[in-house]
């Protein structure tokens, strides 16, 4: 299994459980009267959309999925915040792997 792949499906996993907790968050505020609690609701949206774009890229592998684990990234860090630090990192890495991996495909096959 590649680290990528495997950084990519623990960092979406994670972020998805932040959404979660997001989203229960929210709708306990918004049930309550406090109209900021749709800001959080729409912000678990994006967390989602962070967490699959992670296990999409991890998926991916290579130079594709390492684009697209750093956009998932920057959209963990807008929906989660600071509680989406863990996730973040996880992607971070994953990505940052993940381009490693492309690298070491393109030298493998120049020497073949």
């Amino acid at each position: 299994m590649r680290s990528s792949l495997a950084l990519g499906i623990a960092g979406g996993i994670i972020t998805f459980i932040i959404g979660g907790i997001e989203f229960v968050f929210g709708t306990f505020v918004t049930a309550f009267g406090n109209a900021h609690g749709l800001e959080v609701i729409y912000l678990t949206g994006v967390s989602f959309l962070a967490g699959t774009m992670g296990i999409v890229g991890g998926a991916v592998g290579k130079k594709k999925g390492g684009i697209i684990m750093i956009i998932g990234r920057v959209l963990a860090l807008i929906g989660a915040g600071v509680f989406g630090i863990l996730g973040l990192v996880l992607l971070v890495v994953g990505g940052g792997l993940a381009f490693k991996e492309a690298s070491l495909t393109k030298l493998r096959q120049e020497k073949i």
